[in-house]
């Protein structure tokens, strides 16, 4: 299953990829563009079912193209 994960290098969303890793789900990880976030992105790069998309989940045009290659979609941002 392909799964959107928004919030996706936080503290939950972390542990949820690791877990969604462990099942072999493929993830479309969500969050914003800044030095922290790319650090943890690394972690799991190596994962060939592993891609992030860097965006703002506030606008809309960054979540379009995402989401529309997905089945599922665990929704971990907050602002």
């Amino acid at each position: 299953m392909k799964i959107f994960v928004s919030g996706a290098f936080g503290n939950v969303g972390s542990h949820v990829i690791s877990e969604l890793m462990a099942r072999n789900h493929q993830i479309i990880a969500f969050d914003i563009d800044n030095p922290s976030n790319k650090k943890k992105a690394r972690f799991f790069s190596t994962n060939p079912n592993f891609m992030v998309n860097w965006g703002d989940i506030r606008r809309l045009d960054d979540l379009l193209e995402p989401i529309s290659q997905v089945n599922s979609i665990i929704h971990l941002a907050a602002i």
